[in-house]
């Protein structure tokens, strides 16, 4: 259509030439004639400009999204492999008769304040973190994952106006019994976990951090918690688990620090392989999502684009598009080794 609009141009203007127009009205006519083929020609690029870009600004969305996933995941992970190496030195060191506990503490908590940005204080990924922002607080002296005998155990959560009962079986092992806690606690949000010193932390969604800021009270059977009247139970706020770590290496007892580095090691390694398996998502994602790139027909298109006129609009596109790189879209798509 293009190449007819310009020969039919070209045939008006040779025809110009060769008979001069009598009389100015022709001229006039001829003018305007020229001027609506190229206004014409200008709207059909325009909208054909349209439909092309609009696909392509979504495909180029698509990668921009995975791409800043892929990224996070990448920066949480690397997090995680700092903290585990610095684990497997603490543990070392301990087993060791020269040792410089406070030293070592420092350390832990310089490490704590470099991975902040991509970690929570419970080594838990930011970017995997679905129930946004949590706080939590400890039980104290209150022991609930020692074996003993069999108990069961009320929690009644005054600010909540709500109560909930747990049982801990006979000489149960600590993660059996906090599955039994968990199951109790999951209709009021709340999460129980360990710290690296055993200690019992009770986790929820910061907007509802007021349920556990005023004391709680517990009742039992006389083995964990005391028979009769309810207890009011303060509950205090969890540090985070590298600093409950530095508290520990600096009262420099081997046995203690081993334990307490043996289940932050489980626990980041476990993490680390969520992150892995997350990161393998994003890469079918892409896959799945994303269409061949053929680069060469792009820089055709590109080309003749910039030619066709209209360079505001499709300088908008161009730069788009070289927001990703082929090098990004490969090293997006390649999976980990």
């Amino acid at each position: 259509m293009k190449l007819l609009q310009q020969l039919n141009l070209t045939g008006a203007k040779e025809n110009s030439a060769a008979q001069p127009l009598s009389t100015a009205n022709n001229k006039a006519a001829a003018l305007s004639q020229v001027n609506k083929s190229d206004a014409r020609t200008g709207t059909e690029s325009r909208s054909g400009l349209a439909r092309v870009d609009t696909g392509r600004f979504q495909m180029w969305s698509t990668i921009g999204q995975l791409q800043n996933k892929h990224s996070q995941a990448q920066g949480a992970e690397r997090s995680l492999t700092q903290v585990y190496r610095a684990l497997l030195n603490v543990g070392q060191s301990s087993k060791t008769n020269v040792r410089h506990p406070q030293q070592t503490a420092d350390q832990i908590r310089q490490l704590e304040a470099k991975v902040s940005h991509n970690l929570s204080g419970a080594l838990q990924p930011k970017l995997l973190n679905a129930q946004g922002d949590q706080k939590e607080y400890q039980l104290g002296n209150i022991d609930l994952l020692t074996p003993k005998a069999a108990e069961t155990v009320n929690l009644v959560i005054p600010a909540a106006g709500k109560s909930v009962s747990f049982h801990l079986p006979a000489y149960g092992q600590p993660k059996e019994m906090l599955d039994n806690i968990n199951r109790a606690l999951s209709p009021l949000k709340i999460s129980a976990s360990t710290t690296a010193g055993q200690k019992l932390v009770l986790s929820l969604p910061a907007e509802q951090q007021r349920m556990l800021e005023e004391p709680v009270l517990f009742s039992g059977e006389g083995i964990r918690i005391p028979a009769g009247n309810p207890v009011p139970v303060k509950l205090l706020p969890q540090g985070s688990d590298l600093s409950e770590l530095a508290k520990i290496i600096e009262n420099d007892q081997p046995d203690e620090i081993l334990s307490a580095v043996k289940q932050l090691k489980s626990k980041t390694k476990n993490t680390i392989a969520q992150v892995r398996h997350f990161i393998g998502q994003i890469s079918q994602d892409a896959q799945t999502s994303l269409p061949n790139i053929d680069i060469s027909s792009v820089q055709q298109q590109v080309g003749q684009a910039l030619q066709q006129g209209d360079f505001g609009s499709r300088l908008t596109a161009l730069l788009a598009q070289a927001n990703v790189s082929r090098d990004t879209t490969v090293a997006l798509l390649k999976k980990k080794s």
